[in-house]
């Protein structure tokens, strides 16, 4: 009969992390883990052998991606939808972003989140809607709706929308973002950097998502 194992102890230096179990016996059967850590220089995958995890760093990560689109994005056709361009990548761990596709190495659920600065020129208020593709096919209910405001005072419309999702997601699996506006009008828009106040420049789109 396998004794039970009441406690588990983790121990931490610049070098290794080192998992003990009390008692003569220690864990029943294999028992390997795959952990990963991330340092200032980096992140890298370490795997556990007879209770040692070695790395530069003892502190654990979790699979992530930050994207962000510095250029403006504009729609040719109110009734056409179009991929949501994503062309730079803040951080990247296992999670890979190419053009509007972003691609999952690892199997996990994730909380995948995006914002978008909108613009409209019009003297009208206009709708933009916004929705998930996975793996080719439109995502059921990921739909959302924006009223982007008129242009008033001579100053162009503006405002700032995002939510989340949490998705269950399979190793290979990649997802878009998808949008649409009732008018062309109607913009993903760049700023750059200004003043009076001096303040940096705006991205247009950004989408993170991060295994929880």
């Amino acid at each position: 009969m396998t004794s039970p194992i009441n406690e588990i102890t983790y121990s931490f230096d610049t070098n290794q992390v080192t998992i003990s179990t009390p008692g003569p016996q220690g864990p029943p059967g294999p028992y390997a883990a795959s952990v990963q850590y991330a340092t200032n220089s980096g992140s890298a995958n370490y795997s556990s052998s007879a209770g040692l995890v070695t790395s530069a760093s003892g502190v654990p990560t979790r699979w992530y991606g930050s994207f962000y689109s510095a250029s403006t994005q504009t729609i040719a056709d109110s009734a056409s939808a179009y991929p949501m361009i994503l062309g730079n990548t803040d951080f990247s761990n296992s999670v890979s972003n190419n053009s509007s596709s972003i691609i999952f190495s690892n199997s996990g659920i994730y909380n995948i989140q995006w914002s978008g600065q909108f613009r409209n020129t019009s003297n009208n208020d206009r709708d933009a809607y916004i929705w998930l593709i996975k793996n080719g096919t439109d995502y059921p209910g990921s739909t959302g709706f924006i009223a982007v405001p008129s242009s008033h005072g001579g100053i162009d419309g503006h405002i700032i929308a995002g939510w989340n999702y949490v998705l269950s997601i399979n190793a290979g699996d990649y997802i878009q973002f998808y949008w649409g506006a009732e008018a062309t009008t109607v913009s993903l828009q760049y700023y750059a950097s200004a003043t009076n106040p001096t303040r940096p420049d705006t991205v247009s789109l950004i989408v993170t998502a991060v295994q929880v």
